[in-house]
């Protein structure tokens, strides 16, 4: 007998509702339908993001391919009980869901997992949330395998080499101050980002650091703009990183605090106008196991003369 339902609803505009009769894994129920749900869930996930090295096979059986997958997906994601079970209201699942649901790339076709039912709706209020799918789409085990496991989206999408994971955010604009004396200097930085589920709206991340500096002058100076040309770069998850953790879901406060590490070069002419580009490690210990990492570069105004820059920081506020 199924459980009551349980609804997802951290993306407001793409709640989700889950179903299972019971968990998946070594002596648990293993219901045909759960089991399909997990696996086609797992087979979403690099190896590198805890999915399995070769996919598995979607059939609702639940043997060793599978918990040995469970467990080294609850292993690289530091699930605290890496028990190789998966229950509906267990961390492992919500880890699935959220994170998946995040990059709008759940299972389709799966009915034990669905937009919330009108029932539930109505229990909570949930206004213009997508509706159970009717029977006919719901896809046998063999057209799940046929079809990627039922999935609309292909496998997590990389970037600039295999093992960098895009997680949702992408930098839209950025403005800065730098300023060095000697072989010391600091920043002020504003970073301008937006997250794929919440397209057009802007979050803006303040972030200051220090370090050292190599100028061709004594002193340095250099301002970028938000509205200056530039050319920004997607956020990229580190799945080598000692740090792993959860991704960053469409929450800016979980940037707060995090650490920060910024290398810019840049060069102005005599003009005062120049540019400049910036690699920006983000989390775990900056520049050595970095959680994220993106890159910016675009115009900048400042003191004539090329000039290196490491800073260490943080990220202390957004709005």
């Amino acid at each position: 007998m199924a459980s009551f339902p349980l609804v997802f609803n951290e993306i407001p505009s793409r709640p989700v509702q889950l179903t299972m009769n019971g968990g998946v894994g070594e002596n648990e129920m293993n219901n045909p339908q759960d089991v399909i749900l997990v696996q086609s869930l797992l087979n979403r996930f690099s190896e590198y993001d805890g999915g399995p090295q070769v996919d598995i096979l979607v059939n609702g059986h639940c043997g060793f391919d599978t918990i040995s997958t469970i467990r080294w997906y609850q292993h690289k994601n530091f699930i605290l009980m890496e028990d190789g079970h998966i229950r509906q209201r267990g961390n492992t699942m919500r880890s699935l869901i959220t994170r998946l649901n995040a990059r709008d790339g759940l299972p389709k076709g799966l009915p034990n997992l669905t937009g919330p039912s009108m029932q539930v709706q109505d229990l909570l209020n949930i206004k213009s949330a997508p509706t159970q799918p009717s029977p006919n789409f719901v896809l046998t085990p063999e057209q799940l395998n046929q079809s990627g496991h039922g999935i609309s989206f292909p496998k997590t999408s990389t970037s600039w080499s295999r093992g960098n994971w895009y997680v949702g955010w992408k930098i839209v604009s950025s403005g800065s101050l730098s300023i060095s004396l000697g072989h010391a200097g600091g920043i002020i930085m504003n970073l301008y980002m937006e997250h794929d589920t919440q397209p057009g709206i802007q979050y803006c991340f303040q972030l200051a650091g220090a370090g050292i500096s190599f100028s061709v002058l004594p002193a340095g100076w250099d301002t970028s703009f938000s509205e200056s040309k530039s050319f920004n770069s997607q956020l990229i998850r580190m799945p080598t990183s000692l740090w792993m953790g959860p991704d960053p879901y469409p929450n800016a406060a979980s940037f707060v605090p995090m650490a920060v590490n910024l290398i810019s070069l840049g060069a102005n002419t005599p003009m005062l106008t120049g540019w400049s580009g910036t690699l920006l490690n983000l989390g775990g210990i900056p520049n050595l196991f970095p959680n994220l990492r993106a890159g910016v570069t675009g115009l900048q105004f400042g003191l004539p003369g090329p000039e290196f820059n490491a800073f260490l920081g943080a990220i202390v506020n957004w709005t």
